[in-house]
């Protein structure tokens, strides 16, 4: 009876190691369960967090989206004002360009007109009072506008005393 004892004895110490290896291996998984949980709460935190801050940057960007979007409608409406400010100024400087162009000397006519042999001749008073009159229309083809434009009011000025110079050189 003593070896049947024994035997059981064995077989129980067997037994209650064989449970208690497996009670140890369950209290490891059931330690590293409750370790990787905790790696994932604290995960699930620190998404929280990031998702919380993401969506704080998300209202921060809209709003500065929308200052960029109505400053930049602002420099569009500047943009067009300037633009049409430009087109008029072109207009006008494209009408100042041809009214320059109509009120400017034929170089040509110029020298043809200096050149011409009757200015040279001694004329009598007559000859020579017609002869201005010929050279004033003359000048007033070359220049039609030119008692309009202000800016040129010296140069009339000057060809009429030029002219009343050769007049009086001519007389005398």
């Amino acid at each position: 009876m003593n070896t049947l004892t024994q035997s059981s004895q064995q077989l129980k110490e067997e037994y209650i190691d064989k449970e208690s290896t497996e009670i140890n291996h369950r209290k490891v998984q059931i330690e590293t369960r409750q370790k990787m949980i905790k790696k994932l709460t604290k995960r699930i935190e620190e998404s929280k967090k990031e998702k919380e801050r993401l969506a704080a940057e998300k209202v921060k960007l809209l709003y500065t989206f929308k200052e960029i979007k109505q400053k930049a409608f602002v420099v569009k409406e500047d943009y067009n004002t300037i633009h049409e400010l430009f087109d008029e100024h072109s207009a006008s400087l494209n009408d100042a360009k041809n009214e320059i162009q109509k009120d400017s000397v034929d170089p040509e006519k110029l020298q043809t007109t200096l050149r011409d042999g009757t200015l040279g001749e001694t004329c009598d008073l007559n000859s020579t009072l017609e002869m201005v009159a010929i050279l004033e229309a003359q000048l007033k083809e070359m220049n039609p506008n030119l008692d309009s434009t202000s800016e040129y009011a010296p140069a009339n000025i000057y060809m009429q005393l030029k002219l009343v110079g050769l007049q009086f050189l001519l007389i005398y």
